[in-house]
Order: C-alpha cells, then structure tokens, then sequence
C-alpha cells in the first residue's frame, strides 16, 4: 500500500512537469516497465503492475495511442506467444526471456499452460486498451490502432483467445 501511495504522488509530481519530449518519454517507459511486470511469473507482482497501469493511463490518457506503448504491446505479446510455444522453457532451463524494455528480462512461468494463462491475461488486457483507445483516440490515430488490433488476433490465433 505503501508502493501504491509513493506511485500515486509520483505520477502528480510527472503531472506537474511541463509536456515535452523528455515527459513523453518518462511515461513511455513507465508503461513499459509496467507491461513488463504485468507478465510477471508472481501473481502479487502482476496485480500491483496492474493497478499503476491504470492509475497511470486514468491519468495520462494519451498513452493509450501512443505509438512506443502500441509496439511494446505488441512485442511482449509476440514474445509470450513464442514462451507459450517453447518446449526448452517446460524443462525449467528458461525462466527469464530477454525484452527491449526495462528491465531487460521478463520472468515466465515454468510451466505451459501458466504461459499460455500469461498469454491469455495479456492479451485481453492488450485488446482491453486497444478498444478504450478508439474511444478516445484522435481520428489520426484509429488506423494505426485498428492494424495493432489486427496484429494481435492473429498473433493469438491458434490460442483460442477470445478478445
């Protein structure tokens, strides 16, 4: 709760910052990290990420058409999809697979059918932000979010994830 209350005041004080290029970044790379714990092997982990998420996007509404956010979406979900695929993570060889955002690595599941739950959440959360974008997008903004949209039903395909 603690956490919860420091990330709170952290995103006022980002609030208060004037809108430049350095502040877009800043909040790009926190959703990133974010999206990246989301996946996290622990459901505790998850859960908070989860939850910044939210208080992060009800606050900076923006975020959900940005364009570094829309391909962290989509490259985290190819990379669960290829975890869910992979017979060398089952034997426990694997349990970190490398990412392009902070930090560096998610943690999987060992098991299958925990990466292919992973995959699932995910997902649906991905889809979840792709349909509140195109509620409030600007109209210059609804192709790209409509081919992300298309990017990840076919990435899922074969999933039987219902979106």
């Amino acid at each position: 709760h603690m956490a919860t209350h420091m990330f709170s005041l952290h995103i006022e004080d980002i609030a208060q910052q004037s809108r430049d290029e350095k502040r877009q970044k800043h909040l790009e790379s926190l959703v990133q990290f974010l999206l990246v714990k989301f996946n996290h092997c622990v459901k505790r982990i998850r859960l908070s990420a989860d939850k910044w998420l939210s208080k992060l996007i009800d606050k900076f509404h923006h975020l959900l058409w940005s364009e570094a956010v829309l391909q962290c979406l989509a490259n985290l979900t190819q990379e669960l999809v290829k975890a869910a695929k992979s017979t060398t993570l089952e034997q426990g060889i694997l349990r970190e697979i490398p990412v392009p955002y902070e930090p560096g690595t998610m943690n999987i599941a060992e098991e299958v059918h925990e990466r292919v739950n992973m995959l699932t959440d995910f997902s649906k959360r991905f889809a979840g932000i792709l349909r509140e974008s195109l509620q409030f997008a600007p109209l210059e903004k609804l192709e790209i979010l409509q081919e992300y949209e298309d990017h990840l039903k076919s990435s899922v395909k074969g999933f039987n994830i219902v979106l």
